[in-house]
């Protein structure tokens, strides 16, 4: 994987409505969040992958402030909420998995409701390959990204259009499922990487340091 030297640590976001101060949004600077409930004890891998991959990819990283933010399945939605509002987030990106996907239909629902809403953006492996239309079932998402999502987040950072606050043009986007005249619609399969070498390694941005709390003891969820 690629070297990646500069310690990234300061992309995760703690639970305080001011650890994500107003920056560039002047200057046309998007604020793209990843998310993600975990199972108490657990990382999540996507997370903090797409964060780093965003922050270090020069195409994005003068358009995008990306972090991201992981919390406990526990953890209180209604201050979820509060911390998204607070942080003025453009852009969503929620990691869907089975201990989390009812969760997230809360969370969505709450988050649409929203003065300042956020495009709500579902990928992962809850919503991958499935026989079921996750917009028709969860309506609050906007997007949702069927398949390795490296690439078509990237892809639907590049289409986003600020004054729409939407997508420019949602065929840009491999692996996305968009509504449209009620009817759930797919794009061309997810492009996926084709050398890993081209992502960067969270593990050498001293995103996930070694220790011996319950989190790094039992593992990263991938």
């Amino acid at each position: 994987m690629k070297n990646v030297q500069t310690d990234r640590r300061y992309l995760e976001l703690a639970p305080d409505p001011q650890a994500w101060p107003p920056g560039d949004e002047a200057n046309g600077v998007g604020r793209v969040l990843l998310f993600a409930l975990n199972v108490p004890g657990y990382y999540s891998h996507p997370a903090r992958l797409l964060s780093l991959m965003i922050c270090e990819d020069p195409d994005l990283n003068q358009k995008w402030d990306a972090r991201y933010f992981e919390a406990d399945t526990d953890f209180s939605l209604a201050r979820c909420v509060s911390l998204i509002d607070a942080w003025q987030v453009d852009i969503i990106g929620l990691s869907v998995n089975i201990w989390n996907c009812s969760l997230y239909a809360e969370l969505t629902r709450s988050l649409h409701d929203l003065d300042r809403r956020p495009l709500l953006v579902g990928g992962g492996q809850e919503v991958t390959n499935s026989v079921y239309d996750f917009l028709k079932t969860y309506p609050h998402y906007d997007y949702i990204i069927d398949g390795e999502g490296e690439l078509p987040l990237r892809q639907l950072l590049l289409a986003w259009d600020p004054a729409l606050r939407d997508l420019k043009d949602k065929t840009l986007v491999s692996g996305l499922v968009y509504r449209q005249n009620e009817q759930s619609i797919r794009n061309r399969p997810a492009d996926v990487v084709s050398d890993l070498d081209q992502l960067p390694s969270p593990v050498l941005a001293n995103m996930m340091p070694a220790g011996s709390d319950n989190k790094n003891g039992l593992g990263i969820m991938l």
